[in-house]
């Protein structure tokens, strides 16, 4: 997974630099291929850059989890006068008070491992300076090492370690987010792109229409003016002009809304989209001989299906954040428990007489040691009520059910996804072949009504019949390529095939099946 995140690291900054050194080199007329729109995506789309901000916020939750683990020094210093009552012998008040000076320095190491142990080592120094010269100064000093052992409550370090794991499969969790974002800006700007394809093929056609219109106007003006045509027949071409000259109006109209499409799937703004360029990447084509597509549709669904359980980000990302519930769920579970720790404890103290000197207020660490002083304890605390710690654990038990639910959740939609999204593709490449057969006819029967026309045999209601039906079959035909098109996208995307394990995006992939 690691290794994943800089691959999708390296793919968007390398996308990145060809998208700038392309944007440099354009020109005011250069055209909008579909590897550079998706490679201004990856990195002008919010949505990418938010799922890099949640990968970073999953990071700075990560460190903060481990800092349970940190090792802690503290120190302390202390200066203070102190008076004191003399007594009698027979333990009357006296009536002398002594004064004395009172320094002490004490140093503090604790480090808490993740398997749930304690260690903490301490050391304290004190000198007791007499004042207005009676008695002598003394010194005192002790050095101690506490080993901490949970029994019940953080056992084996299950509630400060798998809090720490959790945050760490929750990284995991957004770097796959992130690679199921990248795949979504990419399948929406494919989508989008082939759409500005087909907007652009239609105006063309309709443009092409009105310019046939435009000249059949014209010749027959010509032959009526030569008196071989009745002056009602240019009445009707030229209404047939003009129909043909709104439509193709509203058809850049439909572009202009397809350019702005794009434009903002690419993340771009409201004027950066609608000064995009023409597109240049056609639409992909048919195969020239059948394919596992044509003959085993049902081996190709379930090696797609399970192609998809295994790649898609976003069932990678819900069953990380399934695992990540598991751990803080144990974690929980044991914060129910009673605290029970075991320590034991070793040491040593010293203590000397005339530590005036610098080396003999450190004296007592070396100086007159009895011995080693050891400690066995045993601590028990029980809450009454525990209702903190029973919230957490409740809380935290609801969350795995739910990551549950929304994990198969997930895999449903995406079983369900790729069998519609492969019906899809199989659908649409049969339209498309009828849709191809249809316009070639549809052109050569317009060629021969024309020709009909020019030798008397045909009326104008013939071409312009002839010609709508060539019409109708072109705007199928693009729609077809561009379903087809769409098909592929979006069957690239269910699968899960759109970005690969290491975040690599092959514009390639987006114009054949997977």
């Amino acid at each position: 997974m690691r290794r994943a995140v800089a691959g999708l690291m390296q793919c968007v900054l390398a996308i990145a630099s060809a998208a700038v050194l392309e944007a440099q080199r354009a020109q005011p007329d250069s055209m909008l291929t579909l590897q550079r729109a998706v490679a201004v995506a990856v990195v002008a789309h919010p949505l990418v850059r938010l799922a890099e901000q949640r990968i970073a916020g999953w990071r700075g939750v990560r460190l903060q989890s481990a800092a349970e683990f940190d090792g802690t020094i503290s120190s302390a210093a202390s200066s203070g006068e102190a008076k004191q009552m003399t007594s009698t012998i027979d333990g009357s008040p006296g009536t002398i008070v002594n004064k004395a000076r009172e320094t002490g320095y004490a140093l503090r190491y604790d480090q808490a491992f993740r398997f749930g142990v304690t260690l903490s080592q301490e050391l304290s120094v004190n000198q007791i300076s007499p004042l207005g010269g009676f008695g002598s100064e003394t010194g005192s000093a002790s050095a101690q090492l506490q080993l901490r052992v949970p029994l019940l409550r953080n056992r084996g370090g299950v509630l400060t370690r798998m809090v720490e794991q959790a945050a760490i499969t929750n990284v995991d969790g957004a770097i796959a987010d992130a690679r199921h974002v990248a795949a979504q800006v990419v399948a929406e700007v494919a989508i989008a792109y082939w759409n500005y394809v087909a907007a652009d093929a239609r105006l063309v056609v309709h443009q092409r229409t009105e310019d046939r219109a435009a000249r059949l106007a014209e010749e027959t003006r010509q032959l009526v003016a030569a008196d071989e045509r009745p002056a009602s027949d240019t009445l009707q071409l030229l209404s047939n002009l003009a129909r043909r000259r709104a439509t193709r109006l509203n058809e850049e109209q439909h572009r202009l809304s397809a350019q702005e499409r794009l434009g903002l799937a690419m993340g771009l703004d409201g004027a950066s989209a609608l000064s995009l360029p023409k597109t240049t990447t056609a639409f992909p084509v048919l195969p020239t001989a059948p394919d596992e597509f044509d003959y085993a549709p049902e081996r190709v669904t379930q090696r797609l299906i399970a192609t998809a359980l295994d790649q898609r980000g976003d069932l990678l990302a819900s069953t990380r954040r399934v695992r990540a519930a598991e751990l803080e769920l144990r974690s929980a579970t044991s914060g129910v428990r009673p605290q029970m720790d075991l320590a034991v404890i070793a040491g040593y103290s010293g203590f000397v007489q005339d530590a005036g000197a610098l080396g003999g207020f450190f004296a007592p660490l070396h100086r007159n040691v009895p011995g080693l002083n050891s400690t066995v304890q045993l601590s028990v605390r029980m809450p009454t009520s525990n209702a903190a710690a029973r919230g957490w654990r409740d809380a935290a038990m609801a969350n795995a059910t739910q990551r549950d639910i929304d994990r198969a959740d997930t895999k449903r939609r995406i079983i369900t996804n790729v069998s519609v999204a492969t019906l899809a593709v199989r659908q649409a490449r049969l339209a498309l072949i009828e849709a191809t057969r249809s316009f070639n006819y549809a052109e050569q029967a317009v060629e021969n009504e024309r020709e009909k026309y020019r030798l008397g045999g045909a009326t104008l209601f013939d071409v312009i019949n002839a010609e709508d039906a060539m019409l109708t079959a072109s705007l199928g035909d693009i729609a077809a390529r561009q379903t087809h098109a769409m098909a592929i996208a979006t069957l690239r995307f269910a699968s899960g095939t759109l970005v690969d394990d290491r975040g690599r995006v092959r514009i390639a992939d987006l114009s054949i099946l997977p």
